[in-house]
Order: C-alpha cells, then structure tokens, then sequence
C-alpha cells in the first residue's frame, strides 16, 4: 500500500513548575512516498536539551546568585527510507541543530547515518524484526560540563556507534508483548574544555589559581591550564525494553424491561 503524504506540527512556550527559564519550542514535519520504493520525511524544529537538570531546567548559583543553563536545539532533518520488498530496506538521515542557552557558550551539532532493515518472522500473531544501524554525530565544541558557561550536555567531537537492533513482539487472545534491544560497537572522542568557556576573566583567575596550585602540588596539563581534560573511549554499548499489555474485559448485561418492572 502506498504511503500518503502528511504534515504535522507543533509549537508552545515552555517553564515547568521550578524551572528558571521560559521558551518556544516545537517543530514542523512533512513526509510522504517519492514513488512506490522511496519515502521521505523532512523537519525543522526547536527543542529542549534534556540531559541533565541543567542544560534542560537551568540552574542558579546561591552564593554568586549566577544563572545560567536552559540549553535548546533548533535545526532541521532530513530522512530518506528505501524498501526493497515489504519489510526489508535500507534508510539514511542527516541533520544540523545550533544549540544556544543562557550565559551559555554557543554549539553545533551535525548527525548523519542510516542502516537496514528486514523482517525475519511475519506472521499474524508474531513478529522478528533485525538490521544494521551506523550513527555519525560532531559537535563543535565540548559544552558537557557544569560550571558557568557549560550547558550540561553530552557533546563529543566524534561518536560512531555501529549496532544490530532487535525488535520482537506477539499477542494471543488478550495477551500482547514487545521486546527491543541493541547491541554494538561505540566510539567517542571529546576534546579539552575550559573551565570558564564564556567568561575571560574567570578562565584568566582560574589559569592563575592552577599555576599557584601547581606549585605546590603535581597537576597534569589540562588541569594546570585550567582546562577539562579530553578523552576517547570506544566500548560495547546496548539497551534493552519492552512491553506488556493485558486485555480486562468487563461485560454488562442491561436488565430486562420486566426486570424493571418488579
């Protein structure tokens, strides 16, 4: 069956009870078949950045009364998806997101990847799904810190993930499951990062600070520059849920006219 064309967007302000900022936030999205084997989706859209309490919520410092945090994405993305025959095919993305908060040093963030698909089982009560995916993602500068400046969220300058997802599911009568999981290969690579990446003066008070320390006592190079240090990990790397549901059903039986005429 041919897929038909679709739009859908959304847009509202948001600041949950606690939350220090207020924002826009929401995003536009139009998919639909380019012929019989080749569909499309394309998006734009701003969102909160929700890895942590601060680069989702903002966070204040009670000594200093600094605020900084709320951290949002907005770019756009693009999805191409091949089907060979039905239940097996191949799929490409890409995307490009800015990402800016308050009194917090600006980013980029460029995604790409794509992978395949087939069905294993498909039956009428049961369902094998398998593939390939490859996930590329960069950003432009390490922000995954929580001093004044950062923005609290993971930013490597290089990650590769390379898995093989898995996706059964089944029903009988009243009975229905799902179960999805992954398992591979990751990779990452984050570069240094100043302590005080918006704010010169600080950075400049923290490089005297370290020097001083290092005087005293043996830092590395990173530390002695007032810097987070970088790293690179590459790691196995999985994630596992599912789903339960249960039909209850409850009859009535409405009473007879005679029922309620005694």
């Amino acid at each position: 069956t041919r897929k038909e064309s679709s739009a859908a967007s959304d847009v509202y302000k948001r600041q949950p009870i606690g939350f220090l900022y207020s924002t826009v936030v929401g995003g536009a999205q139009i998919e639909g078949p380019l012929n019989d084997q080749i569909d499309y989706k394309v998006g734009v859209s701003r969102r909160a950045v929700t890895d942590s309490l601060l680069s989702f919520a903002g966070a204040k410092d009670a000594r200093t009364g600094d605020e900084w945090g709320g951290v949002v994405a907005t770019g756009a993305r693009a999805e191409l998806g091949f089907e060979t025959q039905p239940g097996q095919g191949f799929y490409g993305y890409g995307s490009y997101h800015t990402l800016n908060g308050h009194n917090v040093a600006s980013n980029s963030r460029f995604e790409g990847g794509g992978g395949m698909y087939w069905r294993l089982i498909d039956e009428p009560n049961r369902t094998l799904s398998s593939g390939l995916n490859v996930t590329m993602l960069g950003f432009g500068k390490n922000r995954r810190y929580f001093t004044y400046g950062h923005g609290g969220y993971f930013s490597p300058q290089n990650f590769l993930s390379v898995g093989v997802p898995v996706d059964w599911t089944g029903r009988s009568s009243r009975l229905s499951y799902r179960v999805q999981g992954s398992v591979g290969l990751q990779h990452f690579k984050e570069d240094a990062a100043n302590f005080f990446p918006t704010s010169s003066a600080r950075q400049g008070a923290a490089f005297e600070a370290a020097q001083t320390a290092g005087g005293l006592t043996e830092l590395g190079d990173d530390a002695a520059r007032a810097r987070y240090a970088g790293q690179t990990k590459t790691g196995l790397g999985y994630n596992v849920g599912g789903s339960l549901e249960y039909k209850i059903c409850l009859l009535y039986t409405s009473p007879s006219p005679r029922d309620l005429s005694t």
